[in-house]
């Protein structure tokens, strides 16, 4: 490894090393100081001062792993030969990931929170996913937090996981239907974690466009998908906010029906994505509707509805 290292010491140190969000390109280096992160922040790997490579989830800056390298002034290449190696100042390898032989292997930070060494497509070295308690994991979960106004906090704000990012209702904005990391939306307030929906994954035909207007608008998804499908076609119709429990869908153009914007706080619109998954409106199902999915719609509808009743309800079904 000393002898792979000399002969490119110079353009590794002086690499920028950050060509692309969360990747440590072949023959670029991690200096001391440096770092890079997942796409959407979760996760950041710092080449630390103190020689010490480490892997931390940025919620609460626990590390996930390090390369028990602690040697001042160490830095971390890349290098071509696919082998990611920490070295002593001096130049000396104090760690490997012993990948060599797979040039053109890079380092990839996942918003996961796995550390993947990638060669000819599969993965030659990785830590593993970080599964953290109380985040969401499939498509569909709902995620709650306390309400970011003095003496509201107990009503909470809810949003929906959509397998990266939560979408969610805020009175912010032209559209108030918005989406935003995970991440962010535990960093507003006091994080409640997830409330899985636990349903039958069941099969629906519907429309997801803006304009449903032939049969070929309309497609088989399985209902996780068909939750998340729906919240993007209400986010590209827009909505507007209420402070009131009652709430208006976002429509598309259909049938000469001309489209209409949502009218929407957190709670109904996650309610509204729920019912759209079930409801034909007027039209006979194209697939039969499990009995459960439909009475939990009804459960949500049910009763003065606040977003922390939402989320325990949802919650009692994990």
């Amino acid at each position: 490894m000393k002898s792979i290292w000399a002969l490119g010491a110079l353009a590794l140190v002086l690499s920028a090393c950050l060509a692309s969000a969360g990747i440590l390109a072949p023959n670029t280096a991690l200096s001391p100081g440096q770092s890079i992160s997942s796409d959407s922040g979760r996760y950041v790997l710092v080449m630390q001062s103190d020689g010490n490579l480490v892997y931390y989830r940025t919620s609460d800056w626990t590390p996930r792993w390090n390369s028990q390298t602690q040697n001042p002034g160490a830095f971390a290449p890349m290098q071509g030969d696919g082998n990611l190696v920490v070295y002593s100042n001096s130049g000396v390898p104090i760690w490997n990931a012993q990948t060599s032989g797979n040039p053109g292997a890079y380092l990839a930070a996942q918003d996961d929170g796995n550390l993947v060494i990638y060669g000819s497509g599969r993965a030659l070295w990785n830590i593993g996913a970080d599964l953290v308690h109380g985040d969401p994991h499939w498509a569909g979960d709902v995620v709650g937090r306390e309400l970011a106004i003095s003496g509201l906090g107990s009503l909470g704000h809810t949003g929906m996981f959509d397998g990266s990012s939560i979408v969610q209702v805020l009175d912010e904005g032209s559209n108030a239907i918005q989406y935003e990391s995970l991440a962010s939306f535990k960093s507003r307030s006091a994080y409640w974690g997830t409330a899985s929906p636990n349903n039958p994954d069941h099969l629906v035909n519907k429309c997801f466009k803006t304009a449903c207007l032939q049969a070929a608008d309309f497609e088989d998804v399985r209902a996780r998908m068909a939750l998340i499908k729906r919240a993007f076609q209400a986010y590209l119709i827009g909505a507007d906010y209420t402070y009131g429990q009652h709430y208006t869908s976002a429509k598309p153009l259909i049938w000469g029906r001309p489209p209409e914007r949502g009218l929407y706080r957190c709670d109904t619109f996650i309610v509204n994505m729920y019912e759209k998954t079930a409801d034909d409106e007027g039209m006979p199902p194209v697939y039969p509707l499990p009995q459960i999915w439909l009475d939990r719609n009804r459960a949500l509808k049910g009763g003065v509805m606040v977003p922390s009743r939402l989320f325990n309800t949802m919650k009692s079904w994990n």
